[in-house]
């Protein structure tokens, strides 16, 4: 699922009404789905701590908020909040990803920096982001995939790619190589 969070403001390494975008939606999942197991997973550490103490903040005003998160703990799947440098390993029913990056006023171009997954290996580090989920991935950006333009690094487009897969939930369509398929599961495939 794609949430467009559209007053989001990417400053100082965070994006605060995407913090509390997810948040409530933190809330709303907890309140609905109390019997499913939830993780979230921010692009960098700086919007995780933020969302760390907001989410803290809301457990403690609310006892049966702070009993969800007391009974996973006793569970092999824990609520977590974590940022894409620690995540691997970890799978959740749910995983909400922060995407953090955006303009720095709403409805403002995006500056082309998305740390990590500019790197030579970002596209390892999303893979494993984009892996972690059982059931359901809900996205929250304040950013639209047209608004990344295609990097150096396969990690930008891989983002670019699977923000706009979130948004229209369409794979995009392979090229015609002419090539034989090289197996039974890719005719599997390409018939389905």
């Amino acid at each position: 699922e794609y949430h467009y969070v559209e007053a989001g403001a990417y400053r100082d390494r965070a994006n605060m009404p995407e913090v509390q975008a997810v948040a409530a939606a933190v809330v709303d999942f907890v309140e609905q789905y109390p019997h499913l197991s939830l993780g979230v997973v921010t692009l960098n550490q700086k919007q995780q701590e933020l969302l760390i103490d907001e989410i803290d903040y809301l457990f403690a005003r609310n006892p049966a908020l702070e009993e969800y998160r007391t009974q996973k703990d006793e569970t092999l799947e824990p609520f977590f909040i974590k940022n894409l440098e620690n995540v691997q390993g970890d799978e959740r029913d749910v995983i909400f990803i922060s995407t953090v990056y955006g303009p720095t006023e709403p409805g403002g171009p995006v500056m082309q920096r998305f740390g990590p997954i500019n790197s030579k290996n970002g596209h390892r580090r999303l893979n494993v982001l984009f892996t972690r989920a059982k059931e359901r991935v809900v996205i929250f950006s304040s950013m639209k995939p047209s608004d990344i333009r295609d990097g150096r690094h396969r990690g930008v487009s891989i983002l670019r790619n699977y923000l706009t897969y979130a948004q229209t939930q369409r794979l995009q369509t392979g090229a015609v190589t002419g090539r034989e398929p090289d197996s039974d599961f890719e005719i599997f495939v390409a018939d389905r």
